[in-house]
């Protein structure tokens, strides 16, 4: 990997990120490797778009994972699961550095609402009350992509209305990172997105082709912790199908957090238009977004690839 400055909150590191995001050893759990097991169903985009809004609830599982070193990896997971019948697309999604699942209620209920099942580990080392510092948290990376690829597992396993087999991986700051690294390297095989969806992320190397999974990335432009320079480079230079909304005038979390912002239901809007294009096989979901984008006076939308 490339080196690349971080700045997130308030502090400056410069860090070296070596390796894809595998972990040195493979690592076991003590439910079996974290495969997502296969799901059938014949839900199309019509029954699910149709029962909207979803009525839904929060459920905190705890999942433990045994890293290669030996270590417990406790991992309090907030599950949000539509109510009805299933199966429901799953989203995982990745906190950031400093950060926590109930940050993003708000984001989650949303998305619950449409008809999508959500997976939310806390991490171990980057939580905000896991009392640990920057450094600490980057270097402990290659373990929340594999977090994330076990509670993604796990969840499916334990929620039979959960269709993991239809995935899109999340995250903000941090978590983009993990949620870039997870889909677009060979750490994860049981991670297969139809859509990778990266708010404010640390834009770290990856080298996916032009086939891997689409990617939706988020950015503000008045983002003090990571600069939106980032992920204008990340856009720039990747090679498979993508789309990156500019969010003007933008800080770097509270778009996505529960901290409310102009831009809260824009996000919103434009993320489920694009898990509706790519989970449920609704073609007139990204030119939603695109509409939704110029409408809005709050943000911009370009493409490529």
């Amino acid at each position: 990997m490339l080196p690349r400055r971080l700045i997130l909150g308030g502090l400056s590191a410069v860090v070296a990120i070596s390796g894809a995001c595998a972990d040195p050893d493979a690592a076991t759990d003590r439910a079996g490797p974290a495969t997502i097991a296969s799901t059938s169903t014949t839900t199309t985009t019509a029954p699910i778009a149709s029962r909207r809004p979803f009525t839904n609830s929060e459920t905190d599982s705890t999942y433990h994972r045994t890293a290669a070193d030996g270590s417990d990896r406790t991992l309090l997971t907030q599950v949000w699961i539509p109510e009805g019948t299933g199966p429901f697309p799953l989203i995982a999604f990745a906190h950031g550095n400093d950060g926590h699942p109930r940050k993003f209620s708000q984001l989650f209920s949303a998305w619950a609402a449409a008809g999508y099942a959500v997976v939310a580990p806390r991490f171990p080392v980057s939580a905000d009350d896991a009392n640990r510092d920057l450094a600490d948290s980057v270097a402990d990376g290659p373990q929340q992509n594999l977090d994330l690829e076990f509670v993604a597992a796990q969840a499916a396993a334990q929620y039979p209305s959960i269709d993991a087999t239809r995935l899109a991986v999340a995250g903000l700051s941090l978590g983009g990172g993990t949620a870039l690294q997870a889909s677009y390297s060979d750490c994860c095989p049981g991670l297969k997105p139809k859509l990778v969806i990266a708010f404010s992320p640390v834009p770290y190397a990856t080298d996916q082709d032009a086939s891997a999974p689409p990617l939706l990335l988020m950015h503000g432009t008045a983002d003090r912790q990571l600069p939106y320079s980032g992920s204008r480079d990340y856009f720039d230079t990747a090679k498979n199908r993508r789309w990156f909304v500019t969010l003007n005038d933008a800080s770097h979390a509270d778009p996505y957090e529960d901290t409310p912002s102009p831009q809260d239901e824009l996000v919103r809007t434009v993320s489920i238009d694009f898990l509706d294009q790519f989970l449920l096989d609704d073609p007139r979901g990204v030119g939603r977004a695109e509409s939704d984008v110029a409408s809005s006076g709050l943000a911009s939308i370009e493409s490529a690839g």
